[in-house]
């Protein structure tokens, strides 16, 4: 579809920026809560970027995150401790490949050369909006 008002393709100035992470406990067996550690951790990153051309919608600072998709990053993290990932590797993750629309609770929109990253209330409002322009015309 043209024109969509979700997940266009993300410049590459800035889904190639990188994010350095620690993870916060490798040897954590309680899955869940790990994801959206790690979650939180990457929106933290992404607004510790202070880069005008991301954007990321304060809701998503305290709002659960992990919604039906896994992360968990890294398979060597034990050894290391820290990892990395890309803006772009976030928000383009395989696992988030089948909920990728509406049921992902992080979301994202390229307007005007920025990155705006989302929450699923704003995602649903831009969908709504959108359908309605299309179906005026």
């Amino acid at each position: 579809m043209k024109d969509i008002p979700l997940r266009q393709e993300i410049p590459d100035h800035l889904a190639g920026l990188v994010i350095k992470l620690q993870y916060r406990n490798p040897s954590n067996r309680e899955f869940q809560s790990e994801c959206e550690a790690q979650m939180h951790e990457i929106i933290d990153s992404l607004i510790a970027l202070k880069n005008d051309s991301i954007i990321v919608e304060r809701e998503l600072v305290n709002a659960t995150l992990r919604g039906d998709s896994n992360p968990l990053y890294g398979d060597n993290l034990s050894i290391t401790h820290d990892w990395k990932v890309s803006v772009g590797e976030f928000l383009n993750n395989p696992f988030f490949e089948f909920f990728r629309e509406l049921g992902n609770r992080v979301q994202y929109y390229v307007e005007n050369g920025r990155l705006y990253v989302c929450s699923p209330a704003t995602a649903k409002k831009r969908w709504v909006d959108w359908g309605a322009k299309v179906g005026d015309r």
